[in-house]
C-alpha cells in the first residue's frame, strides 16, 4: 500500500491490522500523517467480549495488542467527540436493555 497517499482528511480502516500496530503506526507516521491523528482499535464488534481503544497514531505503538478479529481506524472520525457520542450512545442501550430485562 502506498502509504503517502493517505491524508489527515482520509478515514483509513484496516481490517485485522496484526498484532504489531508499531509498524502501522510508523508506516502512517513514514507517510506524513501527523502523530495527534485519532483512531480506534474495535475489538471483536458487536459482540459481547467487544473491546474499544481510542487513541492516537504516534500512541498506537505502545497499544496492547487486542484480540481478533479487530479494526483499526484511522482518521478524524476517530476523534474524541465521536467517542463521547458513542459512550452517550451505548449508555442509552444499556439503559433500555436493563429496562426490558427488569420488566
Amino acid at each position: 500500500m502506498d502509504w503517502g497517499c493517505v491524508t489527515s482528511t482520509t478515514t483509513l480502516v484496516l481490517y485485522m491490522p496484526g498484532a504489531n500496530y508499531a509498524e502501522v503506526s510508523e508506516r502512517l507516521l513514514g507517510g506524513g500523517l501527523p502523530a495527534d491523528l485519532p483512531c480506534v482499535i474495535v475489538s471483536q464488534a458487536t459482540g459481547a467480549q467487544q473491546q474499544v481503544r481510542w487513541s492516537r497514531v504516534a500512541r498506537l505503538a505502545s497499544e496492547e495488542r487486542l484480540p481478533a478479529p479487530a479494526l483499526l481506524i484511522v482518521g478524524r472520525v476517530a476523534s474524541h467527540d465521536v467517542e463521547e457520542l458513542s459512550a452517550k450512545f451505548w449508555k442509552r442501550i444499556g439503559t433500555i436493555e436493563t429496562y426490558h430485562v427488569l420488566r
